[in-house]
């Protein structure tokens, strides 16, 4: 599911974060984008790299965030922090249990702080909307389209799942229809020698990579 937390969700990782404020511009932008309702993904904080040195709690997200669920994945997996309109969605308070395997982190006054740990995690998680199939062929498709103007041949992707395949060989399949086409034009204007290229034509040569040298 990497494509999809590359072109959809708030990277959160350093140095791209390096304290809280940093946190709070990258999810109120998001915001900013959203529907009202509409829910806020990210991943890739960790406390240890932060000026503050703690965790990101619900109360750094409910004020950038009143209508919208964020949810907030830590660099390990571990566990993340959702906003109050996340907890509430998902029946978490004060008199919520832990669930088996799970911890609610909670504040001095038994309330929620939204940091929650392993099995917990769930509690929000399964909230979340999965990406439609589209969403999830773009976001293939523009990771494919990054990792080529970086010059790169291949990337890894670890964990997907079926529907992330399907979509790697659709657009595999894709590209090699496109070379073929590419390499006809290009058979074209070796047998037309002096001839400049139709604009058109033009259209269809591969971008030139970054140089970084």
């Amino acid at each position: 599911m990497g494509s999809e937390r590359e072109v959809y969700e708030v990277n959160l990782s350093y140095p791209n974060v390096k304290n809280m404020a940093d946190v709070q511009r990258l999810v109120k932008e998001r915001v900013s984008h959203a529907q009202k309702g509409e829910w806020i993904s990210g991943s890739g904080w960790d406390e240890g790299k932060l000026a503050e040195k703690r965790y990101i709690y619900a109360k750094d997200l409910d004020d950038i965030s009143p209508d919208n669920p964020v949810v907030l994945a830590h660099t390990m997996g571990h566990y993340l922090v959702a906003n109050s309109s996340a907890l509430r969605a998902a029946g978490i308070s004060r008199d919520t249990p832990d669930p088996p395997g799970g911890t609610i982190d909670r504040g001095p006054d038994g309330e929620p702080t939204g940091v929650l740990k392993e099995r917990a995690n769930q509690l929000v998680g399964k909230l979340i909307p999965a990406y439609t199939a589209q969403q999830m062929h773009d976001a293939v498709a523009k990771t494919a389209q990054r990792a080529s103007s970086e010059c790169l041949t291949g990337i890894k992707d670890p964990g997907i799942q079926q529907e992330q395949w399907d979509n790697y060989q659709l657009l595999r399949k894709g590209r090699q229809a496109s070379a073929a086409r590419r390499g006809a034009v290009a058979h074209a204007w070796r047998s037309r020698p002096g001839e400049e290229p139709h604009r058109e034509d033009q259209a269809h040569q591969p971008p030139r990579c970054a140089d970084h040298r």
